[in-house]
């Protein structure tokens, strides 16, 4: 069953630092770093031997995506939403390095036990070749997966759902059921027997949320 830490009822801190007490290194990729928030863990980074792989490593930035770039230059509040040839040119070729970079690289990496992922709403897209990059590399080397994300989903719940199915295969027990939309189909018994029969699956897989548009089921 995958956690979502959310700092409200369910805090990231210890389990990081539990996390960190068994490792011998650590790799992190943040949007902002903040020293305060280091000092609670600094303690643990301290007793890593400080080899390359012993060591820990942190990249920090908040570069925007080259497809945000894109919206942003084609919207209609953006002048009068022309681009000059120059700009599509340099868009093109930011994005193409960026695919290139998870699909070339990724595979090759060592085994991570833990994976974590910033801005884990961008891979919304389970069709596209870097989401199924990703997930080919957790499935592969039985990570451990830790999504942060201020937006967990942008449109739909689907969004959501994608990044878990990252690490949660679409048929998988989860011991729960989306009672809401259960409830909506009859309740209890007679409201999962109408699920199964409207949607053909498991009343307690992710695929079985993924048929809920009630925001108390997600």
């Amino acid at each position: 069953m995958p956690r979502i830490f959310d700092n409200i009822d369910l805090q990231l801190l210890p389990i990081l630092r539990e996390t960190l007490k068994i490792s011998y290194r650590a790799d992190f990729c943040v949007g902002y770093f903040n020293l305060r928030g280091w000092r609670r863990i600094d303690d643990l980074i301290e007793q890593y031997v400080g080899s390359e792989n012993a060591c820990c490593r942190l990249l920090i930035g908040m570069q925007s995506l080259p497809s945000d770039e894109v919206h942003a230059a084609f919207t209609l509040s953006n002048g009068d939403g022309r681009t000059d040839n120059s700009s599509i040119v340099r868009f093109k070729k930011r994005m193409a390095l960026e695919f290139s970079q998870v699909q070339n690289k990724l595979p090759t990496l060592r085994r991570y036990r833990v994976v974590l992922i910033d801005e884990s709403h961008n891979l919304r897209n389970r069709e596209g070749k870097r989401y199924r990059t990703i997930i080919e590399y957790i499935a592969a080397n039985e990570s451990k997966c830790i999504l942060l994300s201020a937006t967990p989903y942008n449109k739909s719940y689907l969004d959501l759902s994608a990044q878990l199915r990252l690490f949660v295969p679409e048929d998988q027990d989860l011991g729960l059921r989306p009672e809401a939309l259960i409830n909506e189909l009859g309740g209890s018994s007679i409201g999962e027997l109408e699920f199964i029969r409207k949607h053909q699956c498991s009343v307690r897989s992710l695929a079985a949320f993924e048929k809920s548009e009630h925001l108390d089921d997600w």
